[in-house]
């Protein structure tokens, strides 16, 4: 564990989230190369438990159709098995915590939980809420990224993967698609099976940000036009285009909401203007 073999739990990590199924068990002789090809990376390493990052948790993970709304996750990702398919596997699990109990989300890949399932206070199986054999009302979840990732990530999923000495380890994408950046980035996280936090983490180049720049000049179109008195809609549309591209961006976002709130009045008035010079 002490060595780090990043690329190797990259491409073993990507077969997991590329593919509905786990790295560990029957896929976990898949060749790395067909996971993820020539990525370019970078190891980030961590120094012990982040108290900060389960703040940061506690505040807007979520887990849709089966989870109480109350919920607090418990601690981070840690390595669990069940035996609910038939076989003994290896998951990587959230526990959540509510006031009617707690509860287990396994994931094996992707932001769909294999299972969800309500547990003891010893943490065993007392009822299997939802199996990914159902085909009806999928739930999917949700989590911040730790302290380190940017907080404009957006969570691709969780799974199972491999270290160095054949361990499972769980593991978790979230993806990197800032507005006014040239390239797209994911941090596959990699944490410790007890669930006691993060490990370290590998930046991974995934491609080029095809939307920034049509964001920014939507977004300073938008600003220029907002500063007219025939044209302020349209500039909040434009700002509107920058905000739906780039949801996460502070200044996209802050900028929509308050022209928002400022147009109602002074379109009004700016439409009255434009109409009395067309019929001069």
């Amino acid at each position: 564990m002490n060595t780090q073999n990043p690329i190797y739990r990259t491409c073993v990590f990507w077969i997991a989230i590329a593919l509905p199924l786990t790295v560990y068990g029957d896929n976990g002789n898949l060749p790395a190369q067909t996971a993820f090809s020539s990525p370019t990376e970078q190891a980030l390493p961590y120094s012990g438990t982040i108290p900060d990052s389960r703040n940061r948790l506690t505040a807007v993970a979520t887990c849709s159709a089966y989870i109480p709304s109350d919920a607090i996750p418990e601690d981070s990702f840690k390595i669990c098995q069940s035996s609910h398919s038939g076989e003994n596997e290896v998951y990587a699990c959230q526990t959540f915590t509510t006031v009617n109990g707690r509860y287990r989300v396994l994931f094996k890949g992707g932001r769909h939980p294999r299972a969800i399932t309500r547990i003891n206070e010893k943490g065993d199986t007392s009822q299997i809420l939802w199996l990914d054999t159902k085909q009806t009302n999928q739930p999917v979840c949700d989590f911040p990224p730790p302290i380190e990732v940017p907080a404009e990530t957006t969570f691709i999923g969780a799974g199972v993967c491999i270290d160095e000495t054949g361990q499972p380890v769980p593991c978790s994408v979230f993806r990197h698609n800032g507005a006014r950046t040239k390239t797209v980035y994911d941090y596959l996280i990699y944490y410790k099976p007890d669930g006691t936090g993060p490990d370290y983490t590998t930046l991974v180049y995934v491609g080029e940000n095809r939307n920034a720049m049509s964001a920014e000049l939507a977004y300073q179109i938008g600003l220029g036009l907002l500063k007219t008195r025939c044209c302020r809609q349209s500039g909040l549309e434009y700002i509107k285009h920058a905000y739906e591209l780039f949801p996460n961006s502070t200044a996209y976002r802050t900028s929509y909401l308050y022209f928002k709130q400022q147009l109602p009045v002074d379109v009004k008035r700016d439409q009255v203007v434009a109409t009395e010079g067309e019929m001069k």
